[in-house]
């Protein structure tokens, strides 16, 4: 027996509230997004900062690349830090003991937590695609180092995953 593959296209037309929620939630994955990416990214510096180091005591580049280990954090990782540091709107109290600044994201109660986890693995893919490029065991084009999205600049979505 055959398997019988239906696509379906549905166009949205969304009422202004509708639009104002959609609009939170690509917000949210932007900056979940944009999150995840610098935590990879500070980790990489961190490597090549540790390469760097190793260098200028006489390593070899080639040999202090293989040495030095930095770990890139994974959307497990960045999931359960940003757990720890999210922070709640709906209740404006500090857990106890916390000195740092403001909570970064106290409005994460306002969208379906999907659009995180979607931006997470997002940032994951792109992260593995440069790397892949750059080691050429990429198909394709050739891929630069992933950019932080920008309002207006990168286009507005999310994933909702069921």
């Amino acid at each position: 027996m055959a398997e019988v593959l239906r696509a379906f296209r549905f166009t949205l037309d969304p009422t202004s509230a509708q639009v104002a929620a959609l609009a939170r939630h690509a917000g949210a994955a932007r900056w979940a997004f944009n999150h995840a990416l610098g935590m990879k990214m500070a980790a990489h510096r961190q490597w090549r900062y540790e390469v760097e180091l190793l260098v200028a005591t006489g390593v070899s580049e080639e040999q202090a690349r293989k040495e030095v280990r930095a770990p890139v954090p994974t959307k497990p990782v960045i999931q359960k830090h940003l757990n720890r540091i999210k922070g709640d709107s709906r209740t404006e109290e500090l857990p106890e003991g916390f000195h740092g600044p403001a909570r970064p994201c106290p409005w994460w109660h306002d969208v379906n937590t999907h659009a995180f986890q979607s931006a997470f693995i997002d940032a994951d893919t792109a992260w593995q695609n440069w790397l892949r490029s750059l080691r050429g065991r990429r198909a394709g084009r050739r891929v630069g180092y992933p950019r932080f999205k920008k309002k207006g600049r990168a286009r507005d979505s999310f994933s909702i995953m069921m």
